[in-house]
């Protein structure tokens, strides 16, 4: 029996057949991926400033000027890359922000006509007493999960979606498994001010205290400080 040949690299050294294949191994699970960020609007609260795959940003869309969107470039990841997401934005406003949605995406699992594209809201914080109600007039039963936050003015969040692994997991694999994946879309579906001011749907409400479950819409031009904020964001000081 003749022994299993071995290769050698371009500087003369042997490598291991075990070694040839753990590499082979490695590059099979390398899949093309894409995230792409839905274009934001300078009305916005909260702008995405920056994607991560590990310690990598990823080209997904950013805001980079008045009228200027970066590219989605697609990417090579192993199975497990949504979990090593990190998606942080910005708080655009003068105002300290309770709750967040961040929506996840997932166009893999549907075409949005024939089967529906699988969602998953990432909750982040609290909504403020004041706006938890239900269109009925009850107050919403929020989960004890929901802990309260104080998103400050200025101040960027960090999410890992890895914290958040299990729900997502759930939501997609009445579809296909998450290792499956490949394409992400992320953006903002809600998000509530200390003093229950709502952003939802492009707009501004606040809550209609005397009937609760109920909204006062805000002119289409209102903006909780100065619209032209942060719009772009500020680039990372170098390092």
């Amino acid at each position: 029996m003749h022994p299993l040949p071995r290769k050698t690299c371009a500087t003369g050294l042997l490598i291991p057949p075990l070694a040839l294949l753990a590499i082979a191994l490695t590059s099979m699970a390398q899949t093309e991926r894409q995230v792409e960020v839905a274009p934001q609007a300078s009305n916005e609260p909260l702008i995405f400033t920056k994607v991560a795959l590990g310690d990598t940003p990823l080209m997904c869309g950013l805001v980079k000027g008045m009228d200027e969107y970066q590219a989605v470039v697609p990417f090579h990841a192993s199975d497990d890359w949504i979990e090593n997401l990190r998606v942080e934005f910005l708080n655009r406003t003068v105002k300290p922000v309770a709750f967040v949605g961040l929506r996840l995406w997932f166009p893999d699992t549907g075409d949005g006509r024939s089967r529906a594209i699988r969602v998953y809201n990432v909750p982040i914080g609290r909504i403020p007493d004041v706006a938890a109600f239900g269109q009925d007039g009850h107050a919403l039963a929020q989960p004890s999960s929901y802990q309260r936050i104080w998103f400050a003015p200025g101040q960027t969040m960090a999410v890992q979606l890895r914290d958040h692994i299990d729900r997502i997991s759930s939501a997609v694999r009445a579809s296909i498994p998450l290792s499956s994946v490949t394409r992400l879309k992320i953006d903002i579906a809600v998000c509530y001010f200390s003093d229950g001011t709502k952003w939802a749907g492009g707009g501004y409400r606040v809550p209609d205290r005397e009937h609760p479950g109920t909204w006062k819409v805000l002119p289409r031009t209102y903006f909780p400080g100065n619209v032209l904020a942060n719009w772009p964001p500020l680039p990372e000081p170098a390092k």
